[in-house]
């Protein structure tokens, strides 16, 4: 007769539907012993369903079919009775959510600084994740998700809880550009007739462009664009080039328009 020797595992695992169960097994002495395993839907070694491709002294249950099941193995020797194996943990297996139906939104794409993201069907079990495949539940989507104020170009997804199932993702992706900003001002310049100089702007943000201006009544309110042309180069440049200023330039006053990449307008230096 067989006998079992060691029996399968009590262990309850809790699975999400095509997940990856731990395989059960027995071992059995006895002469030419073959196995046939069995699922039950109760907690019991008797009155199972026979599983036709179960017949080896392990088996790795199923998570095809959300439910829970039980699982016992029954080893026959050559001769003698058949030996039924303890049954098994609780085998509990969860249906894994569906893909979310709503939309998400951004503000804004391309975005100016920070975009707002929003879901069109917010829950309280469904997330923002910021990878994919992410199972964070730090943010809900019935909470507007900031993204980074850094220049790029983002995926976020949202994703549906079940237990300690996640559904399929949906994502969106949208760019962001960093607005520019001006951290160096051009400075006054004090030359003597006839000599060289330059004025400079230092700017942050996502490729800024610039374009000099001189306003020659020196108000400060008739400012025009400059052109590259003697006396003025590198006009479309964050440093302006004057070759050989005359005595008659005293009094000018110079400023560069700094223009961000669409969408971001543009910020005006100081004069100098």
């Amino acid at each position: 007769s067989a006998a079992i020797t060691t029996q399968p595992s009590t262990t309850v695992q809790n699975l999400c539907q095509s997940g990856t169960a731990t395989a059960l097994s027995v071992t059995a002495t006895g002469t030419t012993v073959t196995y046939q395993w069995y699922s039950n839907i109760s907690n019991s070694n008797s009155g199972g369903t026979l599983i036709a491709s179960a017949t080896s002294a392990s088996y790795t249950p199923s998570t095809a079919v959300a439910g829970t099941l039980y699982y016992y193995c029954v080893a026959t020797a050559s001769c003698g009775v058949p030996a039924t194996s303890n049954v098994s943990g609780a085998i509990n297996v969860t249906s894994i959510p569906a893909t979310p139906t709503g939309t998400i939104n951004v503000s804004a794409n391309p975005s100016c600084g920070v975009a707002t993201l929003s879901y069109s069907a917010p829950s309280a079990t469904t997330y923002w994740q910021t990878i994919s495949g992410g199972t964070s539940t730090a943010f809900q989507t019935t909470t507007p998700l900031n993204s980074l104020a850094a220049a790029g170009t983002y995926t976020r997804y949202v994703r549906e809880l079940s237990g300690t199932c996640w559904s399929p993702e949906i994502s969106i992706t949208f760019t962001v550009v960093a607005p520019v900003a001006i951290t160096t001002q051009p400075p006054n310049q004090v030359i003597t007739d006839g000599s060289n100089t330059t004025f400079t702007v230092t700017a942050t943000g996502t490729t800024p462009t610039y374009q000099w201006q001189v306003d020659t009544t020196g108000t400060g309110t008739s400012f025009v664009d400059l052109s590259n042309g003697a006396p003025y180069s590198t006009v479309t440049t964050n440093i302006l080039n004057i070759t050989a200023a005359p005595l008659t330039m005293n009094g000018y006053l110079y400023r560069c328009i700094v223009n961000g990449a669409t969408p971001c307008g543009n910020v005006t230096s100081n004069s100098g």
